[in-house]
């Protein structure tokens, strides 16, 4: 019962991601253990069958250990349908962002590679420059010095390929001594309408 309450309690709390958010369910996966730990216990010392397999708990053990190495190199059934990626794979929006928060001169960042959402965002930027999407465009070019596509920019629009991560490519201002302009009405929070418009500000921070 105190596992489905913790779920449910965590569930009615509105979250402005737009994937699936499956973070509250970790606070549930202590009670989860301890649940299951007491129904083992009893389990085993009711069934004087099992209490004589010695052997259970290793095999049991074993079974989980080549099932989570199976998982790790993406051998399990059906598991490339479920995930994508390996688990090693590094992403590359992530990588371009953590390459912008090494290489100086970043003024503002013109991301129409992805939703706001895909993106690394100031957790890999680590700079205080404003990011605009599609959602967000910039009302002028002043403000941008780098801009991240999937597409080709044409030569003719004073950007420099400076590298690609995977499909993603990273343009950088020609002009190093360009007079950049700084948007006064900048904000880093992305408006969501059905959340934003609905929540008071105190009970959103």
């Amino acid at each position: 019962m105190s596992v489905v309450i913790v779920i449910l309690l965590h569930s009615f709390l509105p979250l402005k991601d737009h994937l699936v958010s499956i973070r509250f369910i970790y606070l549930a996966i202590p009670l989860l253990m301890v649940s299951a730990g007491g129904i083992a216990a009893d389990f085993l010392n009711e069934n004087r069958t099992v209490r004589r397999l010695k052997r259970l708990p290793t095999i049991a053990i074993a079974v989980f250990v080549l099932t989570s190495a199976g998982g790790f190199w993406g051998l399990l059934p059906g598991e490339s349908e479920v995930y994508r990626q390996g688990i090693l794979t590094k992403e590359p929006t992530l990588q371009a962002y953590r390459y912008l928060s090494q290489i100086p001169n970043v003024v503002g960042i013109y991301d129409m590679s992805q939703f706001w959402f895909q993106s690394g965002g100031y957790f890999h930027l680590h700079k205080n420059v404003p990011i605009y999407f599609d959602s967000n465009q910039p009302k002028s070019e002043d403000y941008v010095s780098h801009v991240m596509t999937r597409e080709p920019l044409p030569s003719n629009v004073g950007f420099r390929l400076v590298k690609s991560f995977g499909s993603y490519r990273l343009y950088e201002r020609n002009d190093r001594r360009f007079p950049y302009r700084k948007d006064l009405h900048y904000s880093p929070d992305m408006y969501q309408p059905g959340i934003d418009d609905r929540l008071p500000l105190s009970l959103l921070f």
